[in-house]
């Protein structure tokens, strides 16, 4: 165990003295090289500010892109101390600092960055002679040295950065260059040369000498520009730049180097020039020059398009668009495979062209073609491809076929093509329009024939590719007609003689000279016979025929390609001659008596001819049915509807319909009764199908049980007629119970059912109690309102009567079933309902008790007045029971309140004299010590209160205020004394006559401690002395002005501090 543990620990020192000591020492090796490069870096970028009074935009940048360039972030903190000239006037600065008599203020690196962004500034912070650079630069990572060491010291923690560098100088130039020398006279000339990348890169110069402008050739790389003079001067130049004005003047330049490098894309114009001290005073300044930088890092985009059309070639068209501003170069394209993905070829390849279009044939065809283009800086776009279809291979035979077709009627004819399937145009004519025309839209190889007349015609087809060759093919179209003479006819045979025949004939002639006709007869005129025999056009067909129907003649034509065509004639008729009405059958739905309708029925075995029916024999109309609602008779025959011929008429009666009720010519009365029976009368009369029964129908009223009786004659519904006379029926109703009320009716029929109820009569045996019921027994409400009740219920039948027991409270009224209750003041009352005697029943009452009550108040009524500036809205109360208006009132809402529309100032002032410390016009009296005063003029426009606002920090420091030029308020006529703690003292006549606390007024920064106020009876001028009795003191007066309400004649005073 004590050996492998020493191994493990030689192991580990091994590790660590080859491993991690090396790494450590040569890590923090590179941190050290990165610090003299960043302290480097920094001192050159302080030392060319300071020698320039000025940073730009690209400089700065550089800079920051030169430090990330050695491996690390960095933070870089700058400060400017500005020299100030005026330091008095800087009060927005955070900081400032006093060097010697020198006064600086900062400006950092956010400030600075944000005048470089602007572009108001051309990218550009302008320093001047004497301002002091500060730049501070530190490491952000974690160095791969920062990292070894803090695994390896742990304990003391991370440090925050390891690669720091700070300079600073003071600048020796001002920022804002300005030369005064007209560019009007000969100069010297400055030359520029142009490289990419930096002074070892390609010479892309394009303009250098005895040219007004220096330009480079576009690149898509960063642009060296190094500025020199043409007549190499062996003498230190000064170079100077500034942003391209069309001037030449010397104003506004900034002093460079002779070389910049210039990144961002576009095209850059500046004027330069160069100066030296050294040359005499002709040569001091160079000329000015245009100096253009052309950069163009942006690749050039591209669409590429083609039609969709049909065609044996085609154009792929190219447009393409270069936004950095260096113009299309050259297009350069490939084919292949729809799944393929070509290479993008070099600037240098040879099928770069000036051609945007290409030119795709048929191999081409549902190929990939991939496009890119180049601009003039070297830039390649990303490629665009496009698959191109329908570039098809023309037609090199066509064929057509012939056709049959019928005057009138058109027929397809098929164009076959061979080689290509795609075409230009395909163009059909006719030999004779005509006979027969063609309808081609130069697209389908089908085409629709018509034909105009018989005979023969030459159809012509031409077909059209893409490449205007053509092929043509013809074929012949043949047009037929027919004649058939007769093509229809109607043929009678007998109806009961089967031996009956008839013959039918037609000559039929076929026009257009067809190869060959053919005729046959058939039963159908839609589906085509199979029987063809050959006939010769012009001859007549015969068939002859034992049976009704429909016989048609089919006629076959056919041409030399074995198309053909089929006639058919119109219907040769074969029917029965009209047969006598006798063969009509007649059903009837009823035969006997009846209150119903009686339903006919009419049919026949003859189906070749139609029934009619009419009413008053002259109006005929077909039908095989009748509805007779009445007694009555109609006519009916057979009709044959194709020659209008009529066959016999047969009339059809029905007498035994009777829907007239029975009529009763004596009412049911009672012609006697004793105590188990009564004896009923009743007299009827029908004229039609006869008296047949009465039933009496009688039921006790308190328990509603029922009894019949019938007394019959004859048979309801019967085929014999009944009593048509006056019948006049008696019946003893026995059985009944004394006391009980019998209510008595009788049903009358007649023989077809028809009854009539006859009037009802009541009949009983002594008097009873009857039964009366209310629907309520009592009820209140307001006295608004009036009361309701009804009487539900009065089995006697008697007359129905009101009254009240209090008429000072209630009354009462009836109508029909319904009882008024109308109020007369508050209280309660009986109102009692009385049903009076019959012959049958005794006289009835009951009782309603009726409460009315005082009205109940609540918000809802109608409005009274409209809300004013002070008072809110009036509404009247009404009842909730009624809703009557009551006289009682409330508020809805708030007043309006005042809205004080204009204004008026009532009085203004201004200071005449002024002893203490502060100004004078519209600014408050400042009084540094006591004994000091300030006088104003006060003007007034009306009665109101003139106030003066007096501020101290000494709650016991005073002022008096005093009309006229006194200075004490106790010798003056009228005078007011204020103090710090809020009291006032009016002073009159040299007396005190008022002594009262007055809350303090509060004014800015909380310094007001009271206000004075100063009635005014009226205009006029007053003067005024305001004198401090205190140390640091002050008062002002206000202005008053007087608001006024638009909506009533209020008015109210504010005043206004100044």
């Amino acid at each position: 165990m004590s050996d492998t543990f020493i191994t493990v620990i030689a192991i580990l020192l091994a590790v660590v003295l080859l491993v991690v000591v090396p790494l450590q020492v040569t890590s923090q090796r590179v941190d050290t090289m990165s610090k003299l490069d960043v302290d480097t870096l920094t001192s050159d970028f302080v030392e060319q500010i300071r020698t320039t009074g000025s940073l730009t935009k690209d400089d700065y940048y550089n800079f920051k892109q030169k430090l990330t360039s050695t491996g690390n972030t960095y933070d870089v903190n700058m400060e400017f101390k500005i020299l100030d000239e005026n330091p008095g006037k800087k009060t927005t600065q955070v900081t400032r600092d006093k060097i010697g008599e020198n006064v600086y203020y900062s400006v950092y690196t956010a400030q600075v960055e944000k005048t470089l962004e602007d572009e108001k500034n051309d990218g550009k912070y302008s320093l001047k002679e004497g301002d002091l650079v500060s730049v501070t630069v530190r490491n952000t990572n974690l160095t791969i040295g920062q990292q070894m060491k803090n695994f390896v010291y742990k304990v003391v923690g991370n440090d925050t950065y390891t690669i720091a560098a700070s300079k600073s100088g003071l600048v020796t130039a001002s920022g804002a260059t300005s030369t005064i020398l007209s560019n009007s006279v000969d100069k010297p000339e400055i030359t520029a040369k142009f490289r990419e990348n930096d002074a070892k890169g390609n010479d892309i110069t394009k303009n250098n000498t005895n040219s007004s402008e220096l330009t480079n050739k576009w690149t898509n790389q960063n642009v060296y520009v190094e500025l020199s003079s043409k007549d190499n001067y062996d003498v230190e130049l000064l170079f100077y730049r500034r942003n391209y004005k069309n001037s030449t003047d010397y104003y506004g330049y900034d002093q460079i180097s002779n070389n910049f490098i210039l990144t961002d894309q576009g095209e850059h114009e500046y004027q330069v020039f160069w100066k030296s001290s050294l040359l005499v005073s002709q040569s001091q300044y160079s000329e000015i020059k245009k100096l253009t930088v052309r950069i163009d890092k942006t690749k050039p985009t591209l669409n590429i398009s083609t039609t969709e059309a049909v065609s044996n070639s085609k154009n792929i068209n190219v447009s393409a668009s270069d936004t950095g501003g260096s113009e299309i170069a050259g297009y350069f394209y490939k084919w292949s495979e729809q799944n393929q993905t070509p290479s993008t070829p070099s600037l240098n390849d040879k099928g770069w062209s000036g051609n945007n279009f290409i030119t795709a044939n048929p191999e081409n065809n549902d190929k990939k073609c991939t496009v890119w283009v180049k601009d003039n800086a070297g830039n390649i776009s990303d490629a665009k491809s496009i698959i191109v279809h329908n570039i098809v291979r023309p037609v090199t035979k066509v064929s057509l076929n012939g056709a049959i077709i019928k005057q009138g009627e058109t027929a397809t004819l098929k164009a076959t093509l061979e080689g290509g399937n795609d075409f230009k145009n395909i163009k059909f004519e006719s030999s004779n329009n005509s006979i027969a025309t063609v309808n081609s839209n130069g697209k389908e190889v089908n085409v629709r024939v018509t034909g105009k007349s018989a005979g023969k015609a030459t159809i012509k087809c031409t077909v059209t590719n893409h490449d205007n060759t053509t092929q043509t093919v013809e074929a012949t179209v043949t047009v037929t007609s027919i004649a058939f003479n007769p093509n229809s006819g109607t043929y009678k045979i007998s109806y009961t003689d089967k031996s009956d025949r008839v013959t039918l004939r037609s000559r039929v002639n076929v026009y257009g000279e067809p190869s060959k006709t053919e005729y046959a007869w058939s039963n159908s005129n839609n589906q085509v016979p199979n029987n063809w025999q050959q006939f010769t056009t012009g001859n007549e067909v015969t068939n002859i025929v034992s049976n009704p129907g429909n016989y048609y003649l089919w006629i076959r034509a056919t041409d030399q390609y074995n198309n053909s065509v089929t006639y058919v004639s119109n219907n040769f008729y074969v029917k029965y001659k009209v047969p006598d009405a006798s063969l009509i059958n007649i059903g009837y739905s009823n035969k006997n008596w009846t209150n119903q309708n009686v339903y006919v029925t009419l049919n026949s075995n003859v189906r070749e001819y139609k029934i009619q029916i009419s009413t008053n024999g002259k109006d005929w109309n077909y039908a095989t049915s009748y509805t007779f609602v009445a007694n009555g008779t109609i006519y009916v025959r057979f009709y044959d509807e194709q020659t209008k011929e009529a066959g016999s008429i047969r009339t059809v009666s029905v007498t035994n319909i009777d829907k007239v009720p029975i009529q009763i010519t004596q009412q049911i009365q009672c012609i006697g009764k004793d105590s188990s029976s009564v004896r009923v009368r009743l007299g009827a009369m029908d004229a039609n199908s006869g008296f047949c029964k009465i039933v009496w129908n009688y039921t006790v009223i308190s328990t509603g049980q029922s009894y019949r009786i019938e007394d019959v004659e004859c048979n309801m519904n019967g085929y014999m007629t009944g009593n048509r006379d006056t019948v006049v029926k008696e019946r003893n109703i026995n059985n009944l119970i004394t006391g009980n009320i019998y209510s008595i009716y009788a049903e009358v029929y007649d023989v077809a059912g028809n009854f009539t109820r006859s009037n009802g009569i009541s009949i009983m045996v002594g008097k009873r109690t009857g039964e009366l019921n209310l629907s309520s027994n009592a009820g209140s409400t307001c006295i608004g309102n009036k009361q309701y009740f009804t009487v539900n219920y009065n089995s006697s039948g008697g007359t129905i009567s009101v009254s009240s027991d209090n008429p000072s409270v209630a009354v009462a009224s009836i109508s029909g079933n319904t009882v008024t209750v109308t109020p007369k003041g508050v209280g309660n009352a009986n109102i009692t309902v009385t049903s009076n005697e019959t012959d049958l029943y005794y006289k009835i009452s009951k009782n309603y008790q009726i409460t009315f009550y005082n009205h109940i108040a609540e918000t809802g009524g109608s409005k009274k007045s409209d809300a004013t500036c002070t008072v809110a809205e009036i509404h009247y109360y009404k009842c909730k029971t009624c809703g009557t208006q009551l006289s009682s009132i409330y508020t809805v809402g708030n007043p309006l309140g005042h809205n004080y529309t204009t204004e008026k100032t009532m009085g203004d002032w201004k200071f005449t004299e002024n002893k203490g410390s502060g100004g004078t016009g519209k600014i408050a009296a400042v009084f540094d010590r006591a004994g000091q005063y300030a006088r104003f003029t006060y003007t007034s426009y009306g009665i109101h209160t003139m106030k003066v606002l007096y501020c101290t920090s000494d709650t016991s420091s005073s002022i008096d205020l005093c009309l006229g030029t006194t200075t004490s308020a106790t010798s003056a006529t009228v005078a007011f004394r204020a103090w710090g703690s809020g009291y006032k003292i009016l002073y009159n006549n040299g007396k005190q006559v008022n002594d009262s606390s007055d809350t303090p007024g509060v004014g800015a920064n909380g310094m007001y401690n009271s206000y004075i106020d100063w009635g005014h009876g009226g205009s006029g001028t007053w003067t005024f002395t305001i004198f401090s009795n205190s140390d640091n003191t002050a008062a002002h007066p206000t202005t008053c002005v007087r608001k006024y309400c638009s909506r009533c004649s209020h008015s109210e005073d504010y005043y206004r501090e100044y």
